[in-house]
C-alpha cells in the first residue's frame, strides 16, 4: 500500500438523482484477491 498514489475525493452538489458509486469496484475484486494472495482463483464465491 506504501506505493499507492495520494487519492483525491472531491464531493460535489448535483441536482441528478442519487446512484451508487461502489458497483464498477466490483469486477476488480476478484483479480485483486487473487493477486493479494498469490493463488489462482478460477472460481466465485472467495473463500480464502
Amino acid at each position: 500500500m506504501f506505493e499507492t498514489p495520494v487519492i483525491e475525493t472531491v464531493v460535489m452538489s448535483s441536482t441528478a438523482a442519487p446512484t451508487g458509486v461502489g458497483e464498477p469496484g466490483a469486477p476488480v475484486n476478484a483479480p485483486a484477491v487473487a493477486a493479494a494472495t498469490g493463488q489462482r482463483l478460477r472460481e466465485l464465491a472467495l473463500w480464502l
